[in-house]
């Protein structure tokens, strides 16, 4: 198992590769793929952050009310018709959610969320997430 301070690195580190594969994707924004892939993995580039960006703050969200922290809402119906319109809205979940998981301590890694899981189960779905659809986008480009 990972420690809480290295599931905040894994996260931070998938933000950052979300922020260069957002950055990086202008040309093929809308383009899905043409391999008749089926669910997440027939996304458009513009699809998976528009869905990434919004899981970045159920995260927290989630993580936020086990915890007893004021947490951030979920922006609803996403529209980030450029990557210039979704790179400040990664920016403001990201700020939030490392406002959330920053205040986060050890003691509170094996608190319920409600969800089935634990503060620790969270952070490990929030690590791999971001980092999977960096992927995701970055191959579509």
């Amino acid at each position: 198992m990972a420690s809480l301070e290295e599931l905040r690195a894994q996260i931070s580190a998938g933000h950052e590769a979300l922020r260069e594969a957002i950055t990086g994707a202008g040309e093929v924004w809308e383009r899905v793929p043409a391999d008749g892939a089926e669910g997440e993995e027939s996304w458009s580039p513009r699809q998976a952050s528009e869905h990434v960006i919004g899981a970045v703050s159920f995260f927290a969200i989630g993580i936020a009310t086990a915890t007893g922290q004021d947490g951030p809402e979920r922006p609803e119906g996403l529209s980030l018709a450029t990557p210039d319109d979704a790179l400040p809205a990664l920016a403001a979940a990201v700020e939030t959610s490392d406002r959330v998981f920053g205040a986060l301590s050890d003691g509170d890694m094996s608190t319920e969320t409600g969800r089935g899981g634990t503060v620790e189960s969270l952070l490990e779905i929030a690590a791999d997430h971001g980092m999977n659809h960096a992927q995701q986008i970055t191959a579509a480009s």
